[in-house]
């Protein structure tokens, strides 16, 4: 038993452990259909066109394209 459970109930702990790891509990759960990648470093695609967007305008005002 580890230092976090001492003293506990090892009936009480028996019981938790039941519920929390049930026959199907955590096994084969799918994910729902719906899930969607939030981009890179979690900015949408739309992010990152407009701050390449601002950071190309800036440039462009600094003279780098002449």
């Amino acid at each position: 038993m580890s230092r976090f459970a001492e003293g506990t109930d090892p009936e009480y702990i028996k019981k938790i452990n039941e519920g929390l790891y049930a026959e199907g509990m955590f096994r084969d759960t799918p994910l729902p259909p719906s899930t969607k990648s939030a981009g890179y470093m979690g900015i949408p695609k739309i992010g990152w066109i407009a701050i390449i967007g601002v950071l190309g305008y800036f440039a462009y005002t600094k003279g780098m394209f002449k």
